[in-house]
């Protein structure tokens, strides 16, 4: 580069540290090198628990790039801390003694639950975290309607399900995304919150 000259460049900088280093052979050496330290980029760590091969929601999450998904499926699941538990399409009853206390405990500590509605839900094990009190499982149509309180969902629209669980709101606090069009209007979706979880 000659003195007083500008050259522009596009390099792409890494994860940490970046040295950057032009070479002007002039007696002010301290302008010639820069360090660039960029964060390491961490997405959300998830622990997808299921023993099926497919699903949407399965899909759905691998969508999304920035997230770290780790599979296990029953009855081994190396539990460890992460963001977000899901547990989707599981059998319950081959599950270790023990996991969903422990995923409950991260929970109760700040980390995030889904839980998926399926037919078998362990219901002794997920009382404390499941958002209706009296579940039972209804086999009739009903049309899944978005509640809108929650600005980023209010356009999206559900269809109608042939199995829902039915059943009141367990907690005031809790928030409803969607609801069954049924006589109760039994929350399909909901936001609840368990310790600082």
């Amino acid at each position: 580069i000659k003195p007083k000259a500008i050259e522009q460049f596009t390099i792409e900088l890494k994860d940490e540290e970046n040295k950057i280093e032009i070479k002007t052979q002039d007696d002010f050496d301290v302008d010639d090198r820069i360090n660039i330290i960029l964060p390491k980029k961490t997405g959300i760590d998830v622990l997808y628990i299921t023993n099926s091969k497919k699903s949407f929601v399965k899909s759905a999450f691998e969508s999304v790039k920035t997230l770290n998904i780790e599979k296990a499926e029953p009855p081994i699941i190396p539990v460890s801390k992460k963001d977000i538990y899901v547990l989707d399409k599981v059998e319950y009853g081959s599950m270790l003694p023990g996991t969903i206390e422990k995923i409950l405990s991260f929970v109760n500590a700040g980390s995030s639950l889904i839980v998926v509605a399926q037919e078998k839900l362990d219901m002794t094990k997920l009382d404390s975290v499941l958002p209706l009190n009296d579940m039972a499982l209804k086999n009739e149509e009903t049309v899944i309607v978005n509640t809108a309180v929650n600005a980023n969902m209010k356009d999206f629209t559900f269809w109608s399900s042939s199995k829902y669980y039915s059943g009141m709101l367990r907690s005031n606090s809790s928030i409803i995304l969607a609801e069954a069009n049924d006589k109760y209007k039994s929350p399909a979706i909901t936001i609840s919150k368990y310790g600082q979880g």
